[in-house]
């Protein structure tokens, strides 16, 4: 078995490209420079947060999660649920 390191991280705009190449994966339909734009709409909220899966370095998987506030709970994340297709 191979000692290869999983992990979870918030990434930025400095991941731009590899989002970029990951969506369009899942989103083949759509144009990569809509999908540069709605990126670029999404990373300027102040709640919105990126996630990426890394195996060792590489970046292999990304989701989405804004923050929010309810009465019923208070302060939470809610993950995107329509990046997996």
């Amino acid at each position: 078995m191979d000692n290869q390191l999983i992990a979870l991280k918030i990434i930025g705009i400095e991941f731009e490209n590899q989002i970029i190449k990951l969506s369009k994966q899942l989103n083949y339909k759509i144009e990569e420079k809509v999908l540069i734009r709605r990126f670029h709409q999404m990373i300027e909220m102040e709640n919105y947060h990126c996630f990426g899966l890394f195996e060792d370095s590489k970046l292999i998987g990304i989701s989405n999660g804004w923050t929010s506030n309810r009465f019923y709970c208070g302060k939470q994340l809610e993950i995107d649920n329509n990046g997996y297709r």
